[in-house]
């Protein structure tokens, strides 16, 4: 609390609005740095969801081609005379 006031006295006291224009630029720096996190958050996010997509397409993939191989070996097995 006495810092807070020993800061709120030395403010008010200059008319000098150094204090306020050095506490704007923290400000807009700390914004700046909180809006590049939030950029790189959901760009994670979107990577994270497009290997998770990419991997269900690959097991889809997967079993699509072993249904495909099973099909074709009971197809040659019901017509062992056709080629």
């Amino acid at each position: 609390m006495a810092r807070s006031d020993a800061q709120a006295a030395e403010y008010s006291s200059t008319l000098d609005s150094a204090i306020a224009e050095a506490q704007l630029a923290t400000l807009e720096l700390h914004r700046g740095l909180l809006q590049r996190a939030y950029t790189w958050q959901r760009l994670e996010m979107l990577l994270i969801l497009a290997a998770v997509v990419s991997a269900f397409c690959a097991y889809f993939l997967y079993l699509y081609r072993r249904l495909r191989q099973q099909l074709d070996e009971a197809e040659v097995s019901s017509n062992p005379f056709q080629r």
